[in-house]
């Protein structure tokens, strides 16, 4: 089974994405982390996860930090990341860390989202 793992501090903003996934009724295992670091465990124990969907502005360790980290990890090299915040001006000095990341603007979680997850993991059932 596919795996997605949304990574938030905001408990209300998890369970808003946990409850989309399961209307959007995608066959997935959805796994949630409070901050990097909390996500940083995660993606190293088991398989990879199919997609990523991770906020910006978080205690411990923010988003961009997280992105920094996974993507020194191969298993992750190219696997999609959505990246959401309120904050896109102050990421602008980022592009390098947030090339092949899908940068989105709060709040969306909309149909939009749905598309761009559910494409995101039939890439990776082709590359199965």
């Amino acid at each position: 089974m596919k795996k997605i793992l949304i990574v938030d501090d905001e408990p209300e903003i998890l369970e808003i994405w946990v409850s989309q996934i399961q209307i959007w009724k995608l066959p997935v295992e959805v796994h949630t982390a409070i901050n990097g670091i909390e996500a940083l465990k995660l993606v190293t124990v088991g398989a990879p996860y199919d997609v990523i969907i991770t906020d910006y502005k978080m205690p411990m360790m923010d988003g961009l930090e997280f992105i920094t980290r996974l993507k020194g990890d191969e298993r992750y090299t190219s696997t999609p990341i959505f990246f959401f915040t309120g904050f896109l001006p102050e990421l602008s000095h980022h592009i390098e860390i947030l090339s092949n990341v899908m940068l989105f603007e709060k709040p969306m979680i909309s149909d939009k989202m749905r598309m761009y997850v559910r494409m995101s993991l039939c890439e990776g059932l082709r590359e199965a």
